[in-house]
This record gives structure tokens, sequence and C-alpha cells, in this order.
């Protein structure tokens, strides 16, 4: 058995195309997880000074008029590099209940939309750029799995599904992702949404005390000892930036995050930059240190710069470990041939892909760049053992016979998953060995453990689900 695996390994990594034909031993997709950050949207801190006189360009009417998730499949259409492209239509239900309707956006995101902006984009809105950009995704993933590659060229509930975090630019981000997709597609797709406070999309301390804590103690790490270049870049900022301007973007705690947040937003819808800050390379600094400053969030204050224990794990655990173990037990499902769902699309956040990559050990350096908008992470599932290969008389498929294809922004990355070969997909137990110790179970217990481990207390607290 051995000798036909190590076959179809090498087989992968020479060619890995996307389906078997007739019956050969090429490795085979059998289900891709799409996991994908909106497209480009206006600030989330909106009301630092200066911002009251930028006009933004064109923002997606989606949820605008009474915030609503209940999105009007009439939105007008938007103009996508010279075509007239209008989102797909979505039917959006409980993620748990189908037969419920979905949540309404929390207060934190009701907050944000306060913030009226010059063109009369929201807080934290979805623009005309960033439709744009999931309207590329789309089309993109279309050209990797649609046309029949892994799935049809229409929506199909039996073999696709969709979720969305209940943040209104997820839900618009993921009507244009499904638009660039199926471009025929007339029917609405249903589309699931969860409830904020019990999200597993994204680092989520209402759900978990614990992680709570330790974020808040990697911001408190960070704030009282912060890099030098983060003192360097701080004092530079001073100099230009007026008084009140640099309390709001909560400079004088060397808050990154913040400036970072504001200074993107208007950069990729070509904007000026306020207060001298396009010159020198600023932004640039200011993205590595924003980078920087959640790493050590998500490390509790330790590892490389703090102070301390280096929490990774613990932290990775009861922020996306709940995800990524129902990703597994989903692969599990189609090894077994016991699901025969395909593709799953996630519409989701920056701080769902960066703790995703450093679950995955991808994130180290020069690889730890900030996702930007509509980044995606797909996770493939191949059949290394497919057809002819197998031998004759096998019925029960081992997850050896399996492998995972990292891919992020379409790029093949699966050899920085440690313990994953150079070529093709890393088989699934050793993908599984790599993030074993970030995997926890839906009622808060550590997969790993044999014995349980412990529980994830469940109550409000701070978290990282802005973004």
């Amino acid at each position: 058995m051995r000798a036909w695996i190590a076959r179809a390994w090498h087989a992968a990594a020479v060619s890995a195309p996307a389906r078997s034909e007739d019956g050969d031993d090429t490795p085979r997709l059998v289900a891709v997880h799409a996991i994908f950050r909106h497209g480009a949207r206006t600030p989330v801190y909106a009301d630092v000074p200066g911002l009251e006189r930028v006009t933004w360009p064109a923002c997606s009417a989606a949820s605008a008029r009474d915030f609503s998730l209940a999105l009007d499949p009439g939105e007008p259409a938007l103009r996508v590099r010279d075509v007239v492209v209008a989102p797909c239509p979505v039917r959006l239900h409980h993620l748990l209940d189908t037969s419920r309707p979905p949540p309404r956006a929390p207060v934190e995101i009701v907050g944000q939309w306060a913030t009226v902006l010059g063109g009369g984009c929201r807080g934290g809105q979805l623009t005309a750029v960033g439709c744009a950009q999931a309207h590329e995704l789309g089309a993109r993933l279309r050209a990797a799995y649609g046309n029949g590659r892994l799935v049809a060229d229409v929506w199909d509930e039996r073999a696709m599904s969709v979720r969305s975090t209940c943040v209104p630019r997820c839900v618009a981000s993921a009507q244009y992702v499904l638009r660039g997709l199926f471009p025929r597609q007339v029917e609405p797709v249903p589309v699931g949404v969860g409830e904020f406070g019990e999200e597993t999309l994204f680092p989520n301390g209402r759900r978990s005390e614990r992680l709570a804590h330790i974020l808040a103690d990697g911001r408190a790490s960070w704030e009282r000892s912060p890099p030098e270049e983060a003192v360097r870049v701080r004092e530079l900022v001073r100099r230009t930036m007026p008084a009140d301007a640099f309390r709001a973007y909560g400079m004088d705690r060397c808050n990154f995050v913040r400036m970072r947040d504001v200074l993107v937003a208007l950069d990729v819808h070509a904007l000026p930059l306020p207060h001298g800050l396009g010159d020198g390379g600023v932004l640039e600094r200011v993205d590595a240190l924003a980078t920087e400053q959640i790493v050590r969030m998500m490390r509790g204050g330790g590892g490389p710069g703090g102070t301390g224990a280096d929490l990774s794990h613990e932290a990775h655990r009861h922020s996306l470990g709940v995800f990524v173990s129902q990703l597994l037990a989903q692969m599990d499902e189609r090894v077994r041939g016991e699901n025969t769902t395909a593709l799953r699309l996630y519409s989701a956040h920056d701080t769902t892909l960066l703790p995703l990559l450093m679950i995955l050990g991808a994130f180290e350096p020069p690889h730890n760049r900030w996702p930007g908008f509509c980044s995606c992470l797909a996770l493939e599932l191949h059949d290394l053992v497919p057809g002819a290969a197998r031998p004759v008389g096998e019925k029960r498929r081992g997850e050896e016979e399996f492998g995972v294809r990292v891919m992020y922004n379409f790029e093949d990355i699966t050899a920085r998953v440690p313990g994953c070969p150079r070529f093709g997909p890393c088989p699934l137990p050793a993908f599984r060995e790599a993030v074993r110790l970030s995997l926890l179970g839906a009622d808060g217990h550590t997969v790993h453990d044999p014995h349980g481990g412990s529980r994830d207390p469940m109550l409000v607290g701070g978290g990282m689900s802005q973004f």
C-alpha cells in the first residue's frame, strides 16, 4: 500500500490537477474549504479627526438603509471594470437552524455605522472597490474550482455551502464572490449566518474568558514595552500630527492597529494619507508594526520581543480552535464518504486569516504580512489513491490515502506547514499533527487531550472581531 501512496504523492507534486481522468492514479481534488476576508471598506475607526473631510467612493447599498441583514436582491448594480455587475441574490438563515431568521449585527458594528463619512458611506462599510475585489475573487475561484472541475457552474446545495459572520460587509462580500463564481445564478443562494456572541470564525472574547485575558495581557505588554521601532515611528508621527488626532489614533499607547486601519483604507481607495503620513514609507512601517502588535497579543505578551511565556497555542485553541476542529471533522466525513459537500465558502475577516496562518505555522518571517482585503486561504483535500490506483477489493479508505494542499491567495504554501513535504499535498495525518495543539472541541474541551482537557468558559470579554 505504501508504494501506491508514494507514487500518488509524486504525481501530486508534478501536476495535482483537479480531477482524475479515465480512472488513472492521478490524485484527485475532492473538497475545498475557502476562507476569505471581506473586500475593501471604509475605516472601522472612522471617528478620528480629519476623516470628515474625505469623500469616499460609492459604497455597497447592502444593509445601508435599515441595517437589516436581509439584503435586497435588487440592490443597485455596480460597475466593475466597465462591466455592470449585480450582486448574487442570497437567502440568509441562522447558521444552526435554517428555519430561523439570521442574527442581526451586534451593537459594536451598529456603532461603527453611526459615523457617516463624506460621500454617504458609513464606518466599516464595503465600498465599490471592495465589491470589485470580491467579484474578482469569485472569478478566480471559478477558474480554479468551478465549471465542472470540482463544482458545477450554477449553485448546487448538495455540493456547496456558504457561511458568513453577521457583519454586513462580510455578507455583502459573499454576494459578490458568489456572483463571480456563478455569473448566471438567478435563484437566491442560502448563506448561513452565526450569532455574533457564539461566532468561531474570529478570536471571540465573548466566547472565552481565557482568550479575553490572553489578548488583554498581550495588549498591556505591548503598551508597556513596545519595540524600539514602534517608539521611533510614534515620535515621528507625534511631530507631524495634531495632538487631538495623535490621541484619537491611540498613538500615545503605540496602537498601530488603529492607525493601520485608517491608513490602509485610505490607500486602497487612492485617497491621500493625512498629516504627511504618505511620505518616507510610514505606511509600510505602520503596517509591519500593527502586525507585530497583533502577534504579541495572540501570544499573551510572551514570545520574541515580549515578556513571559508564549501562550500562542492556548490562544489559538480559544480563538479558532473550534473552527479548525470542524474543518478536520468535515474532511474526515469526505474521506469516509459521508458528506457530499465539495466546496465550502467562508466570508470572514483578517482576524480570521491571520490566526489561521499562525496555527498552520505559515506566518513566520518573511511571510508574516497582514492579510489584505479579499485575501483567501483554501484548504484542498486530495484523494491520493483514486480510481485504478486503489488495490482491487479495498473498500475501507484510510486517512493516509488523502492529503491537504494549502493555498494562500492561489499560491501553494503547503511546504511552510511544519511536517509537510516540500512538494505536493500534505498527508492528512501529518496535516492533522501540525495543527493538533491548536484544536478545541465545540464543547470547550481540547481535542488532542484524551482526558478532555480544560473547558472554555463562555462570557463577555474582549476580542478581535472588528476588522
